[in-house]
Parts: C-alpha cells; sequence; structure tokens
C-alpha cells in the first residue's frame, strides 16, 4: 500500500463538515487562506473588546506565526494537496470568533492553542531523508489530526450557547477532562514523532554506510578478481556474519580484566560452553549486569567480550541505552538486520521482541549504558536460549530479578593500569618510566578514563611525564581538597575534577568555545557538517572559533 493510499489528508476536512453544523462549516471555507483569516480578524477587532486589548491581540498574531509553521509543515506533507493547511487556517478563525466574546475563554483557548502549536512537530527541523519514512508521516498525521479534534471540541464547547452563561459553563466543566485526555494523547503522540524522525534519520545513515561499504567491496572484489580471475565469491565468504551489530571495532588498548571477562562468560556462556553453563536451569535466562562509576572500563569490557566470544553465539546485539530514540533505533535496525519488513518503531520492537523469544538460535543481547531498571520495561525479552549482558552505573540492577549475576566493577591494579598507559605512550612513540608510571597511575586511582585522558594529553603536548606529575601536583595542592581514600566515589570525582582543571586551564579561548559547544552534542554521534558546514549549505560553526589566523 502506497503512502498516497495510507493517509487521507481529507479526512479532516471530512470531519469539519460532519461535526460542524453548515453554518460553522460555511465560515471555515470562508478563511481559507492566511491572508482571509487575516482579514477576517482585523474585521472582528472592531466589534470584539477582547481582541482590541493589545495583550491578547499580540498572544493571537504569536499564535498566527506559529500556525503558519504548522500549515506549511501540512501543505508539504500532503504533497501540494492546499486543503489541509486551508482547514486549519479556517478552522482556528471560527474558534477565535466564537470565544472572543467572553475573555475567560479566549484566553483558556489561546493558552491551549500556544501550549499546542509549540509542541507540533515542524517539517522543516527533519532532514529531508527522515520525511521518506512511512511511520514518521503515519505519526505526524496523527498529530494535525488530533488539531482538528481540539479545534471542533473549542466550537462544541465555547461556541454552542447563545452567551456565556451556566450552560456555557458546564459544558466547559465537563469536556475539560477531554481536553486533557487529548492533550496527553499528543504528548504521546509528539514522543512518537521524534523517535520515528530519529529512527529514519539513522536508517538513513545507516544505509548510506552501507552503500559506502558496498562499494569498498566491490572495488575490492574487482581488484581480487583481476589478480586471482577467480571471481568474487570468496569475497563474500569471509564477509563477517549481518548479526553481529557490535558498532565499533575490538580495542587494541584494552588491557587486562581477564577474570572479569571469564566470570562473564561463566554465567552466559550457550549451554556446554562453560561449566557453570552446565549447571544452570535449562529455563531460566542467563544474564549478567556490570555496574560501576562512569569511565571505570563497563562498555570496554562489553565490547571486548562481545568480539572475544562472537562465535559462541549466532547472533549479536548491541543496544545503546542512554537515551530511549537510541533503544528504539537500535531494535529497528535489529529488524532489518533479521530481514523483517520496516513497519515503524512499534511494530519492528514487537517483530525483534518474538524473534527473540522464539528462535532456537543462540543469542547475545548488550544493553550499554542503560539507566535505572524502568527504562528497560518493554525491551527485555524472556527467553532460555538467549543472553543479556547489562552495563549501567546504577548499582540496583544487582538486585533486580531478570539478572542472574551481577558485578560491581572496580578500578584497574597497578600492573595493568601501567600497562594501559604504556601501551598509550607506545602509539604515541614514546616512552615513559616504571615509577612516572605507577605514580600517574596512582593518582587516578587506577580509573581507566583517567588514565586514558592523562596519558594522551601528556603525549600530546609533548611534554616529559615527571614534569606534568610536578605540575599536576601543584594543581592537586592549591585546591585545597584533603585527600579521600582510594577507590571511593569521591576520590575519582577529585581525579577527574582536578586534572580537567588543570587541562581546561592549558587551552585557549577558541578552544574552550569550541568546548562549550561539543558540551551540547551526543558523544556519540558528532557529524561533521556541524564543524565544517555541508555541501547542502548548512552553516557550520561560527568561522572565528576554528579560524588558524583569528586571535586568542
Amino acid at each position: 500500500m502506497t503512502q498516497k493510499q495510507t493517509i487521507d489528508w481529507l479526512r479532516g476536512e471530512k470531519r469539519l463538515r460532519r461535526e460542524l453544523s453548515a453554518e460553522e462549516h460555511a465560515k471555515v471555507h470562508a478563511l481559507y487562506s492566511a491572508k482571509l483569516l487575516s482579514e477576517s480578524l482585523q474585521m472582528l477587532k472592531a466589534s470584539r473588546e477582547s481582541l482590541r486589548n493589545t495583550t491578547n491581540w499580540d498572544r493571537l498574531t504569536n499564535v498566527l506565526g506559529l500556525l503558519k509553521s504548522v500549515a506549511r509543515a501540512a501543505d508539504v506533507l500532503a504533497e501540494g494537496l492546499c486543503i489541509p493547511s486551508g482547514s486549519l487556517w479556517g478552522s482556528f478563525g471560527l474558534v477565535v470568533e466564537v470565544v472572543s466574546g467572553n475573555q475567560k475563554y479566549l484566553d483558556y483557548v489561546l493558552h491551549l492553542y500556544e501550549d499546542l502549536l509549540r509542541r507540533l512537530p515542524r517539517v522543516e527541523s527533519y532532514p529531508p531523508q527522515a520525511l521518506q519514512s512511512s511511520a514518521l508521516r503515519l505519526a505526524l498525521f496523527d498529530v494535525y489530526e488530533l488539531h482538528h479534534s481540539l479545534a471542533v471540541r473549542c466550537v462544541k464547547t465555547f461556541g454552542r450557547a447563545s452567551k456565556p452563561g451556566i450552560l456555557a459553563r458546564i459544558r466547559w466543566i465537563l469536556d475539560s477532562p477531554i481536553f486533557e485526555q487529548e492533550l496527553r494523547q499528543l504528548n504521546y503522540l509528539l514522543r512518537r514523532v521524534d523517535e520515528e524522525a530519529g529512527h529514519a534519520l539513522q536508517l538513513e545513515k545507516a544505509a548510506a554506510e552501507e552503500r559506502r561499504h558496498a562499494e569498498l567491496v566491490q572495488k575490492q572484489e574487482g581488484i581480487l578478481a583481476a589478480l586471482t580471475d577467480k571471481g568474487s565469491s570468496k569475497m563474500r565468504q569471509v564477509h563477517i556474519t549481518e548479526r553481529f551489530t557490535v558498532p565499533w571495532t575490538r580495542s587494541r588498548s584494552f588491557i587486562g580484566r581477564e577474570s572479569i571477562l571469564a566470570e562473564i562468560h561463566s554465567h552466559l556462556a550457550p549451554d556446554g560452553e562453560a561449566a557453570a553453563a552446565a549447571a544452570a536451569v535449562a529455563s531460566h535466562q542467563r544474564s549478567v549486569a556490570i555496574c560501576g562509576l562512569g569511565g571505570i572500563g563497563k562498555t570496554q569490557i562489553a565490547l571486548e567480550y562481545a568480539h572475544l566470544h562472537k562465535d559462541s553465539y549466532q547472533a549479536c546485539f548491541w543496544v545503546t541505552c542512554d537515551v530511549r530514540v537510541k533503544i528504539t533505533t537500535a531494535f529497528s535496525e535489529m529488524a532489518r538486520v533479521l530481514d523483517f519488513d520496516d513497519l515503524g518503531t512499534d511494530q519492528n520492537i514487537m517483530n525483534v521482541m518474538d524473534w527473540l523469544k522464539t528462535t532456537a538460535d543462540k543469542w547475545l543481547l548488550i544493553f550499554d549504558n542503560a539507566e535505572e531498571p524502568q527504562s528497560l520495561e518493554g525491551f527485555w525479552p524472556p527467553s532460555s536460549n538467549g543472553s543479556i549482558l547489562l552495563t549501567s552505573q546504577d548499582t540496583s540492577w544487582i538486585g533486580q530479578d531478570t539478572i542472574n549475576h551481577g558485578i560491581n566493577l572496580g578500578s584497574l591494579d597497578a600492573d595493568d593500569g601501567v600497562k594501559l598507559l604504556r601501551g598509550i605512550f607506545s602509539r604515541w612513540k614514546r616512552t615513559i618510566s616504571r615509577e612516572a608510571a605507577e605514580r600517574i597511575v596512582h593518582e587516578t586511582g587506577g580509573l581507566p578514563l583517567a588514565i586514558r585522558q592523562i596519558g594522551s594529553y601528556i603525549c600530546s603536548i609533548g611534554t616529559e611525564p615527571e614534569e606534568f606529575i610536578s605540575r599536576y601536583s601543584e594543581v592537586q595542592s592549591s585546591t585545597g581538597v584533603e585527600h579521600w581514600s582510594e577507590g571511593t566515589q569521591l576520590s575519582y570525582s577529585r581525579t577527574l575534577a582536578t586534572f580537567l582543571d588543570f587541562s581546561f586551564g592549558k587551552l585557549g579561548r577558541q578552544a574552550l568555545t569550541a568546548l562549550g559547544v561539543f558540551c551540547f552534542l551526543d558523544v556519540d554521534n558528532v557529524w561533521a557538517e556541524i564543524l565544517s558546514g555541508s555541501s547542502s549549505g548548512a552553516p557550520g560553526p561560527p568561522g572565528h572559533l576554528f579560524h588558524a589566523d583569528s586571535p586568542e
């Protein structure tokens, strides 16, 4: 079924014709453009005291500006059919006419429309490729349908009484819960629209990456065929399975944690692969939660486990959980990998959940950086064939019934910390003494993130480790912070705060301004176009931020 067959943009007009009186509907038709509505309101202003009030008129003008953006969006989605925007202009004009005779009603309705129109999605805020998603277009259509519903209800509530007397007041009171219910429905629809827009954009980016990958593979196959005259069949055989959606390659700098990885595998391994698995109850799902502070290495351990044991599973899926749209996008990507048709976010999730529940394949599902346990409601599949590895800063996961085994992750020991730091120096073709490395690891409390940041910082600025340690110690002393016991959350916070304060103090104005921009971006998905501008004419950052010749 095509998009045009699915969406009936005349439905709003049909509803107005069905639920409004002939006189009311005629007034709607008389105001089918922004110009006609503006002229009508100017004429109405002469006879309505409430509209001559400057505050009310300014609010009304503001609502018209908001409505103009919404009307443009409706016309874009309706592909040139002018009826959608016309019904928006006409229905709003009728609402203003029926409520402007009473200040209380006018104030209530203007507030209602201000709230409604500010929250309505603007089609121009979404990239063009996102609008090709049928699910997104349907979600947007549902939102605009609700706009018509509220307009009809306003007319029925405030306009069907000869004067603002007891009957109108009773109708207002009785219909208030319905207004609230429809606004709650609007909030749900807007969340759905945001999810669908994010999902559509992520799928488009994934498709673009696949196209680039296919072009690269095609070139490689051509080279191989030219060299061997054996075609490209062998090239296809070495491709990584499509059912492995881990977003990053294996880290070359991963150090230690062997006992943690073995502990995880003993609880997650499919039946028969580990001693503990043989003793597991067959009907129980295998699940492990790794909890600990940010920067302690939870994600890196999950990544290492996925690559280390990918041959133990017939499918391995990675779900980033810090925001809901990433969860839904990951499930939609899983649906694509599993060859389900893209039927919108909700149906994609249902299809994936059904597959996870019923398949005989051994699968691994990784929930990375999960928030509180409630955040994964509706995404946790019950299945004895599956294994789930979860990482979170929220230690309450360890006590959840859905978790079979919990690990409260600690810092790196001194030897592994030194290995990690020396590995960083080695990649920069530099060396560090054992004594200096141990001192830095001690200062960081063994926190992997801090070790990586400090090691990279020392190498990038070209200073000597001993010189850095001396300056760093001076900063620590100048803060006047007492020494907390190593390994506590306060010590980690002190370590990172001291280092960041030290490193930020070395940055120029441009770099600090740039960081002020970066802090608002998604750490996993910063578009290059934001920094450089794009061929489509999208603006980059202010030129003075990154111009080499600009003054400090």
